[in-house]
């Protein structure tokens, strides 16, 4: 019976530290979680780069001929190769004053997927291994998101191609590739 009463409290002990750790492991995945969504938006699995509004210059220079894509899509290697390539930006030449091409030069850069987070981003540097692509078509994982997709569903013209992103994600401009709100639009 004695060494019932001195077992009883070390098995007490053991099941509260027990209990104890797996409150701490839960406060820390709660806190993971929470850092989670402050260094990423969100932590739900949807699709969304880190959230950071572009100057002004970016959307009204670049958003003329294209859609201002989220700097999150290529590594600063690509966006420093196409800024430094301005005079002939697949066959055209855009005009930036120099201080509005530093500026877009910069945001490009310190928002590049090898800088920030998020699960875009982090599948752009996965899969490029040491590539320098210019093109975010040439992207694998972009790629590879949307290897079921048909060529005739990009020639769509309410698509145009697979470059024109907001044609299926809406909130594409702003980094939201959630597969919930992806609409492919039917002519």
């Amino acid at each position: 019976m004695s060494r019932f009463f001195l077992v009883l409290p070390i098995c007490l002990a053991l099941v509260a530290l027990l209990a104890g750790t797996s409150t701490i492991q839960a406060d820390d995945h709660g806190r993971e979680r929470h850092e989670h969504r402050e260094r990423h938006g969100k932590d739900d699995g949807h699709r969304r780069v880190r959230a950071v509004a572009p100057p002004p210059v970016y959307a009204d220079a670049c958003g003329v001929c294209h859609m201002a894509y989220p700097a999150a899509l290529l590594p600063a290697r690509s966006w420093s190769a196409l800024m430094d390539s301005m005079d002939d930006h697949f066959g055209a030449a855009p005009s930036l004053d120099p201080a509005d091409l530093d500026t877009v030069a910069a945001y490009l850069a310190d928002n590049a997927a090898d800088r920030v987070g998020g699960e875009p981003a982090e599948d752009v540097m996965k899969r490029l291994g040491g590539a320098t692509p210019l093109r975010i078509t040439e992207v694998p994982g972009i790629v590879r998101e949307h290897h079921e997709i048909s060529a005739p569903t990009f020639a769509r013209q309410s698509v145009g191609s697979f470059s024109n992103c907001n044609a299926c994600h809406p909130g594409a401009e702003s980094g939201d590739f959630d597969d919930d709100r992806v609409r492919i639009l039917v002519d």
